[in-house]
C-alpha cells in the first residue's frame, strides 16, 4: 500500500538514541563503543537520484582515498566503520549513515563533531575530496559490470532493482544502467550535484538526523534472556503445541523426497 506508506511520520528535531549490547571478547573492553548518525534521504523511487547518492557515498565513505575513512579511521579515531555505514535504499525513504565501533568514552563527542566537520569541508571543496577521476573510475566499474555475465547474472540483476521496485519505481528504468550513467554524466558535468545532494539531505536536514549509540554491557545476554521469559510469560502460547509442531516440521525435512514429481526432459 503506497498510500500508506507515504504517510511520513513528523520528525521533532534530531533524535538521539542509546543502547546497550553485548561485548566483543576480543576486543579491547575500553573501546566497545558504536556511534552511527543517519540522515533521511530521497524516496528510494527516483531512480536518478538514488543512483547519484549511490555514487556520492561510495566517493565519500569508500576506500582509504575516500575523505571520512582519513578522517575518521587513518587519524585512529575509531578501528573500522560501525556496520551500516552508507547508503542504504531497503526502506522507503533512503538513508545515509556513517559512523564508527572500536570507540571509547572520550571519543564519542570527537566523531560526532569530525562527521559534520568533514561533511562541511568536501561542501565547501568539491574538487579537493571528490576528483573527477574517482567518479569516472567508479562510473567505469559500473559498466564494466555490465560487460560480464556470471552464472548468477539474472539473479543478480534482479536482486539489484527489487528494493527499489517494492517501493514503487519501474524496475524496467531501474535496469537501464548505461541511460542512468549518460543522465548522471550530464548533471555532473553541469557541476554542483554534489553539492546540491549535501545540502539538501545532510547540512540542511537537521530535523531528519539520528544519532545512534551502543554501549557494551557484561551482563547483555542475561537481561535479553530475562526480558524474552518475561515476554513469553505475558503471553498465551502453547509451548507444547509450538514444540510438536517444530517435531513434524523436523520429520519432514528429514523425509525421502519423491524425485517423480520433478519436471524432465528426454
Amino acid at each position: 500500500d503506497l498510500k500508506r506508506l507515504k504517510a511520513k511520520p513528523q520528525v521533532k528535531g534530531p533524535q538521539r538514541i542509546e543502547i546497550t549490547g553485548p561485548i566483543d571478547p576480543l576486543g579491547d573492553e575500553n573501546s566497545q563503543i558504536r556511534l552511527l548518525i543517519s540522515y533521511l534521504a530521497n524516496e528510494t523511487s527516483n531512480i536518478d537520484e538514488s543512483f547519484a547518492l549511490k555514487i556520492m557515498c561510495e566517493l565519500l565513505f569508500e576506500g582509504p582515498a575516500s575523505p571520512f575513512y582519513r578522517a575518521l579511521i587513518d587519524s585512529g579515531l575509531g578501528s573500522e566503520y560501525a556496520p551500516g555505514t552508507g547508503y542504504d535504499t531497503s526502506t522507503y525513504d533512503a538513508t545515509i549513515s556513517i559512523g564508527l565501533q572500536g570507540l571509547s568514552e572520550d571519543k564519542l563527542k570527537k566523531v560526532e563533531d569530525v562527521i559534520n566537520e568533514t561533511f562541511v569541508k568536501v561542501r565547501a571543496y568539491p574538487e579537493e575530496f571528490i576528483s573527477k577521476e574517482r567518479v569516472e573510475t567508479i562510473l567505469h566499474q559500473l559498466e564494466l559490470g555490465l560487460r560480464y555475465s556470471s552464472a548468477n547474472f539474472g539473479l543478480s540483476l534482479v536482486s539489484s532493482v527489487t528494493q527499489s521496485w517494492i517501493h514503487g519505481a519501474d524496475p524496467i528504468a531501474a535496469l537501464a544502467i548505461t541511460k542512468k550513467v549518460n543522465e548522471f554524466r550530464k548533471k555532473y558535468e553541469q557541476g554542483g550535484l554534489f553539492e546540491r545532494l549535501l545540502d539538501k539531505y545532510i547540512l540542511n536536514n537537521e530535523k531528519n538526523h539520528l544519532c545512534f549509540i551502543m554501549r557494551p554491557d557484561s551482563k547483555h545476554a542475561e537481561k535479553l534472556e530475562a526480558k524474552e521469559t518475561e515476554f513469553i510469560s505475558k503471553q498465551e502460547i502453547d509451548l507444547e503445541a509450538l514444540k510438536r509442531e517444530a517435531l513434524r516440521l523436523k520429520e519432514k525435512q528429514e523425509a525421502e523426497q519423491n524425485l517423480n514429481c520433478l519436471p524432465c526432459l528426454s
